[in-house]
């Protein structure tokens, strides 16, 4: 320590003075406790570094639960840590994007690429497309299916949970095996036209026997089992 002893000391008082918490970086926590050479490095007072990261970048460098480094997190230790209690104290779960099902497990740097934090994307498409893209049942990308994830998906169950029974259309017949893209043309899937004519257009046009068309017979199709009671040829 230094040898101006009146920094600390006076003629009146040998005990010495010095009020570490009326400086810029008063201790707290473990601070208290931790021997004046561990920061005061050689006994040189003026001038210490006072972030977290200039005493700690071993602490840092060395965690694995997250790994720091490869994760690039932020050396801004106050973020997560107290002096009082080195386990990080941030909650994923009072951000605006609290962790659920097997986003949980998942690594930090595979979301905050480049260990950058602070304005990650939170859509679900944005991590999500190789997956939207390589999706062959049904064919996500072919049939321009939505990319809000959400609507079939969980983060618990990547298995789709939609239910095309469950609509206004329920699938019966032939039907079930129909591609998706056959009646939700160009992907879209809000206010498809659910009338037999609104897809079976040309089938009634091209049907002969009899003639639908030059008989302007209904379009109403289910209106009887023409192949059954008819006889149609179509």
């Amino acid at each position: 320590m230094s040898t101006a002893c009146l920094e600390c000391h006076t003629t009146s008082n040998w005990d010495a003075t010095f009020d570490h918490q009326t400086t810029a970086f008063p201790l707290t926590g473990q601070h208290v406790q931790t021997a004046c050479q561990q920061c005061h490095i050689g006994g040189v007072f003026e001038g210490t570094p006072s972030q977290c990261i200039d005493c700690h970048l071993a602490d840092y460098n060395a965690t694995t639960d997250p790994d720091h480094e490869a994760a690039q997190m932020s050396t801004t230790c106050p973020q997560c840590h107290t002096t009082s209690n080195w386990d990080a104290t941030f909650d994923h779960q009072t951000t605006a994007f609290p962790l659920t099902g097997q986003h949980v497990q998942t690594a930090c740097q595979q979301c905050h690429i480049g260990g950058v934090f602070e304005g990650t994307l939170s859509q679900c498409i944005d991590c999500h497309l190789a997956d939207y893209n390589g999706t062959t049942d049904p064919d996500h990308e072919a049939a321009q299916m939505s990319t809000n994830c959400t609507q079939c998906h969980t983060t618990s169950n990547w298995d789709a949970t939609f239910d095309h029974q469950t609509t206004a259309f329920p699938l019966t017949g032939q039907h079930v095996q129909t591609s998706c893209q056959q009646c939700h043309i160009g992907g879209v899937f809000e206010g498809t036209p659910s009338q037999c004519i609104d897809c079976h257009l040309a089938d009634y046009n091209g049907t002969s026997d009899p003639d639908h068309e030059a008989a302007q017979m209904s379009t109403a199709c289910l209106g009887v089992p023409y192949d059954v009671q008819l006889g149609c040829d179509v």
